[in-house]
């Protein structure tokens, strides 16, 4: 056996063995790609060494060119497979290349394996006298290379050279170490080709280095494949205790499961912190004994459904065990994963105990904060708004979405100037809180009054980051305020009236008694005894006056006794037809039944009296005067709509008494004074101002209150609310509190008591309320309401529009919405003037509740 044949084998045996080594090596660790390339390129390394030690035993041409054949098709693979290695190696992205090389390579062991027509090989015998560096010399037989295989050789020198520079290219991109061992083998093999060539062609032959090349090469990649395994070695040992170290310093407790079985594999040290176990007792436990007894079979579920999760989740409605038997809340962050040939699940226990305290302590403060009864705004530094809560949207009619974002000047009124707010800026921006009072413009336009508190709030460094304002609507405050103020100002009058007037009753008798004395001394004819006529005619008017005051103080003398206010105004019918004058109709509607009150009946006729001269006064051309009788059950929210809050008028029975003209009505400016004594519009000297302070006076004394409705043009009605007596009845006609429905009702009332009172009323009976404080606003609320709206409710006598006309506008877009209108007037009053006719739903205020629910159903059931 000669020594080349014995070389070629012992390539081939410590080649294999590289081969055996790295085949394995991928199969342990499978994405090492390149490991299965270079064992694959070693085996055909094997094959062409194999090969090789063959044709050095071939003892004629033709024996050895059949072995030229198959070192060629083992070249060509081992091409294959090397291109493969090193674009695996280098990470190649594209491999257009390898695929042309690989392309051309399987068509060449084709044509190698079928070619009968010398395109590889010719017929011609070589006998090849090679040695190695002339020590040892080495004989063979082989043919010449035809054109193919020619080629061949200069394709697998220019893989070569494709390799060299893809490995240059990488060693500068990525510098790792291990390249240069590869890059010499790659270099290596490729001189051991440009030798294969010079010897194949007859250029020298003292050297031959082709099984060496190929020998360094493996050698080569072995040792850069096996110091890149070391390094993944001591990198993966340095990664495992990283974890253990980062796993034992994480502030959450860490368990890993087996997925199939739930058995607790590891677990670190802030674990046994949270169950109160060491280590040694957390593992080989089932998952679910970290948890209480009582739901571990809830938490058995939940670990399956985890498992089935594969992308991972987050649980936080669990507890964990600790071993004292304290359940801790915690959130559960768990992944599936892989380690090794197991499923296991990594499961992160947070303990939210401190969490929960905060939350639960946020929750109380929302709460807080939604259910006040202040409206709460909070702002960063530029004033923009960031929260309100539900009572400001109440408040101010805006909704949160409609004003997050934007600056608080939306609700100016104009009412406060520029320096106003510059001065609160400056308080509340110098880190002090700000107290002050706003008049503010809600979303519909109306003006409001609030009391403000405006406080800065600042972070732990003391820096400002947000303002917070507090505020309290007291519109409805301040016109108590007003109407106390008012009602101490009446009494106060009537203190000082009474006092004059019993002064000036004294002065009185005087100067009637000598006048009369003195009459009787002069004769009947005389200019004295005219004078002194003149004399007790004015102290007969100014007793007159006296009373009038001594009745507005509540200083004169009441008898009460059970009267009829029937009864009263027919007593005083006739004088009441005198009063008016012939210029003017009196119509009376009075109820069959008695209306039975405890009064004096000298003073009930004195209001009698004086509320129909005054109406007159409002009719100097002519015109009708009503005068009607009924009686009502009224709560004390719907006595509020009456008394404006006087807390002294009860609810229950109250017999109405209505007087009502069509003259020339009041503004608001003089119905708000027409109650105050001395105050009149008359012309001097036509009016003491005490009448209308005086009826108002007897009513009060009386335990009653009274209203006035009147709008220029339009005529007035004067109410007279007296309470009936106890064992009287009223008659409901009908009307029950049972009337209720579920219709969607939408409510049109500018007064806002009027709104508050009203709604209050429609939400007890079952009704789903809409609001609006104006024509134009009722408008919009039917555009934009989305479901049927079934009736409306609206004042006939709106600033913006008047309530027919709204009625015209709705039934345009919504003929099938009912209509029930509300007004102060009778409604004899207002068939009279032809602002409604007979066939409108008419209901006077202040209504009951049941004579309101009645109304409404008439209206639906029409």
């Amino acid at each position: 056996m000669s020594a080349s044949l014995i070389m070629a084998i012992c390539f081939a045996s410590v080649t294999l063995y590289v081969s055996f080594y790295y085949l394995i090596s991928y199969f342990r660790i499978h994405n090492r790609r390149q490991d299965l390339a270079f064992s694959l390129m070693c085996f055909s390394i094997v094959l062409y060494d194999l090969f090789s030690a063959a044709l050095y035993g071939a003892g004629s041409a033709s024996r050895g060119a059949e072995w030229q054949k198959w070192q060629a098709v083992a070249l060509s693979v081992m091409g294959i497979f090397f291109l493969w290695f090193i674009s695996s190696f280098v990470g190649r992205k594209s491999r257009v290349c390898d695929h042309v090389f690989s392309v051309y390579w399987l068509i060449q062991i084709i044509v190698l394996l079928t070619d009968k027509h010398g395109l590889t090989w010719s017929d011609v015998p070589a006998v090849k006298h090679v040695s190695l560096f002339n020590k040892m010399n080495i004989t063979y037989y082989e043919v010449e290379p035809g054109i193919l295989m020619k080629m061949l050789s200069l394709s697998a020198v220019l893989a070569m050279l494709y390799a060299i520079i893809s490995l240059i290219g990488f060693y500068k991109r990525e510098n790792r170490r291990i390249t240069v061992p590869i890059l010499i083998g790659v270099i290596c093999l490729t001189g051991g080709m440009f030798n294969d060539i010079a010897i194949s062609t007859g250029i020298y032959k003292s050297i031959y280095l082709l099984e060496f090349s190929y020998m360094c090469l493996v050698v080569c990649m072995a040792y850069a494949l096996t110091e890149d395994q070391i390094s993944a070695q001591k990198a993966l040992r340095q990664s495992n205790e990283k974890f253990f170290n980062l796993l034992d310093s994480a502030n959450d407790a860490i368990f890993i499961a087996d997925a199939e079985t739930g058995i607790v594999l590891d677990a670190n040290r802030k674990a046994e912190d949270l169950t109160g176990l060491r280590k040694g007792e957390i593992t080989g436990r089932q998952y679910v004994d970290l948890h209480p007894v009582e739901d571990r079979d809830r938490y058995e579920k939940l670990f399956k459904e985890q498992i089935t999760m594969h992308g991972g989740c987050i649980v936080d409605d669990v507890y964990a065990q600790h071993r004292d038997g304290r359940k801790i809340p915690v959130e559960i962050s768990t992944n599936v994963m892989q380690m090794g040939d197991r499923a296991v699940v990594q499961g992160i226990f947070r303990d939210i105990s401190r969490r929960k305290g905060v939350e639960s302590e946020l929750m109380r403060l929302a709460a807080a904060v939604n259910a006040a009864e202040e409206s709460i705004i909070v702002t960063d530094l530029d004033g923009i708004i960031q929260y309100v809560n539900p009572c400001f949207e109440k408040m101010t009619g805006y909704r949160r979405d409609e004003v997050i974002g934007k600056n608080p000047r939306l609700f100016k009124s104009d009412k406060h100037d520029k320096d106003f707010y510059d001065k609160m800026w400056a308080t509340i921006s110098g880190g002090k809180t700000w107290r002050g009072h706003f008049v503010n413009k809600k979303k519909d336009g109306k003006l409001f009054e609030e009391d403000a508190v405006v406080s800065p709030v600042c972070a732990p460094d003391g820096k400002i980051v947000n303002y917070v304002a507090v505020k309290r609507d007291v519109t409805k405050q301040i016109a108590l305020e007003q109407q106390l103020r008012q009602s101490q100002k009446m009494e106060a009058l009537g203190r000082f009236a009474g006092k004059i007037a019993h002064d000036f009753t004294n002065m009185l008798v005087i100067m009637f008694g000598h006048s009369q004395v003195l009459k009787d001394k002069f004769p009947e004819m005389s200019d004295a005894h005219e004078n002194l006529d003149e004399i007790i005619a004015a102290a007969s008017r100014a007793s007159k006056l006296t009373s009038e005051l001594l009745a507005f103080s509540h200083d004169h003398e009441v008898v009460l006794r059970n009267v009829d206010l029937n009864k009263a105004v027919i007593g005083v019918e006739e004088i009441l037809r005198r009063t008016v004058g012939s210029g003017m109709v009196v119509k009376m509607h009075l109820p069959e039944e008695p209306l039975m009150v405890k009064a004096d009946i000298a003073q009930i006729e004195q209001v009698i009296i004086h509320l129909v001269s005054n109406a007159c006064e409002a009719m100097s051309a002519g015109g009708q005067l009503t005068i009607a009788g009924s009686c009502v059950r009224l709560s004390k929210d719907e006595v509020i709509q009456l008394s404006r809050g006087d807390d002294d008028v009860a609810d229950g029975e109250f017999a109405v008494l209505s007087v009502s003209d069509n003259g020339t009505g009041m503004t608001d400016e003089v119905k708000a004074r027409i109650f105050e004594p001395f105050f009149t519009t008359k012309k001097e000297k036509k009016s003491t101002g005490l009448g209308l302070s005086t009826v108002y006076g007897i009513v009060r004394q009386h335990g009653g209150c009274m209203t006035v409705y009147s709008r220029p043009g339009n005529g007035t009605t004067f109410e007279v609310y007296l309470p009936l007596r106890n064992d009287a009845v009223v008659q409901s006609n009908g009307q029950t509190e049972s009337a209720c429905g579920d219709e969607t009702v939408l409510f049109v009332a500018e007064d806002s008591i009027m709104k508050m009172v009203g709604g209050k009323i429609l939400r007890e009976l079952g009704y789903s309320v809409l609001e609006a404080t104006s024509g134009k606003q009722a408008i919009n609320v039917c555009q934009t309401h989305e479901h049927p709206i079934h009736f409306m409710i609206t004042d006939l006598f709106m600033s913006d529009m008047a309530g027919k006309d709204l009625a015209g506008v709705i039934r345009g877009k919504k003929p099938e919405m009912r209509v029930l209108f509300t007004s102060g007037y009778p409604k004899v009053h207002l068939v009279e003037r032809a602002v409604v006719t007979m066939e409108d739903a008419v209901i006077c205020r202040p209504f009951s509740k049941s004579t309101l629910a009645s109304a409404i159903r008439n209206v639906l059931e029409a």
